[in-house]
């Protein structure tokens, strides 16, 4: 049975925040890779 419950773990750099769901895995370069990408200036998800 798959778990329901996820933990959202949220990153940053100089520039962007990545929201990234640690039910995938948790470390800070998944996170960059595949996590969503937000400006931290204005708030908007940024496409890859």
């Amino acid at each position: 049975m798959i778990s329901m419950k996820h933990v959202w773990h949220v990153y940053a750099n100089s520039g962007y925040y990545y929201v990234h769901d640690t039910f995938l895995g948790d470390s800070p370069r998944r996170a960059y890779a595949q996590g969503v990408r937000i400006d931290g200036r204005t708030g908007e998800i940024v496409k890859r």
